[in-house]
């Protein structure tokens, strides 16, 4: 009697003639997805080598960088994202990155870990904001905008630094968010907000859409300003007041809120009146910086900085100074 365990005997004469064999396991890696990571993170220089297991290494997540023409350095492209760097700097005694510098870093890389930034997709992020704060490795912890945010809100010194923060969170970050909307071009708007650019036209001018929109929800920018909402997602079909006259107010109070902060510096370099930055100059220069990397052509504000508030160039010289 034949048993029901027993290998019939063409399954068993097919499988002698062609044995079963283990293979090895495949990588996970590649070449080509090791180069693409390198090619878009920028790791912190740190003053002194420091031994880091996987899990004690962190990667700040942003929308893109630009090489800063002055000091050589890499800096993200919006004010949200270069305050986490920087106080990521401030908090850990790093130095920006350099891309002149960037194959070694990576080799760097490779042999030990390294805190860096990393270009990412905003799709990365569950609320699709940046930055993104990625602890770890096989451990790993995510932290969204919102609660970098609250972090670095706790480390104000006091309830004035932490009203001027709110002040510049609201008045600036309005007056940049609208000028990113309604006054850049699609091709400089995509350079500070898209890490992967796309050659075909239709295509573009769909993702250059989504991506106002997304950040119009940021920061809650759309209940405050629902006129110029819908202006950006209805243009073609919502009748509006033109886009100068939506956005011209919130230029002016941009202004004065600049000029209060230069009266307030004074003739100091940096507000705490000490020899490092703190968290309010991290701040005001991170919007500072982003208004200057524009030229006078793309926006108002860029040349208002350039023309009638030196003090805050000067100033945000010298924190990008402190930490080249």
């Amino acid at each position: 009697m034949r048993s029901i365990l027993q290998v019939p005997g063409p399954v068993k004469a097919f499988f002698d003639q062609f044995p079963l064999q283990t293979y090895p396991a495949v990588s996970k890696k590649d070449d080509a997805s090791v180069y693409e990571y390198n090619a878009q993170s920028y790791g912190f220089r740190e003053q002194e080598a420091a031994q880091r297991s996987a899990n004690d290494v962190f990667k700040l997540g942003v929308y893109n960088v630009v090489e800063d023409p002055e000091s050589g350095c890499v800096l993200a492209t919006d004010p949200w994202c270069l305050y986490a760097q920087l106080s990521l700097c401030k908090k850990n005694g790093l130095k920006l990155a350099h891309k002149k510098g960037a194959q070694q870093q990576q080799q760097r890389q490779q042999q030990r870990q390294q805190p860096a930034l990393l270009v990412v997709s905003r799709l990365a992020a569950s609320d699709k904001s940046l930055p993104i704060l990625i602890e770890g490795c096989s451990k790993r912890n995510v932290r969204s905008t919102a609660g970098i945010n609250e972090i670095l809100s706790s480390r104000l010194r006091d309830a004035e630094e932490l009203m001027y923060v709110s002040l510049l969170d609201s008045v600036v970050y309005d007056c940049w968010t609208t000028q990113a909307l309604c006054e850049l071009s699609v091709a400089k708007f995509l350079e500070l907000y898209d890490c992967a650019p796309i050659d075909v036209a239709l295509l573009q001018r769909a993702f250059y859409q989504t991506l106002r929109e997304d950040l119009l929800e940021r920061n809650d920018f759309s209940l405050r300003h629902l006129e110029i909402s819908r202006h950006v997602r209805y243009m073609h079909l919502y009748q509006s007041r033109n886009a100068h006259q939506l956005t011209a107010p919130l230029f002016e109070s941009c202004k004065a809120a600049l000029d209060r902060f230069a009266a307030l510096l004074g003739s100091r370099t940096f507000f705490s009146g000490e020899m490092e930055p703190g968290y309010l100059d991290l701040k005001l220069a991170s919007y500072v910086l982003c208004f200057l990397s524009l030229d006078d052509q793309e926006s108002s504000l860029a040349r208002y900085l350039r023309q009638e508030v030196h003090a805050l160039a000067i100033h945000s010289r010298a924190v990008i100074a402190h930490f080249k």
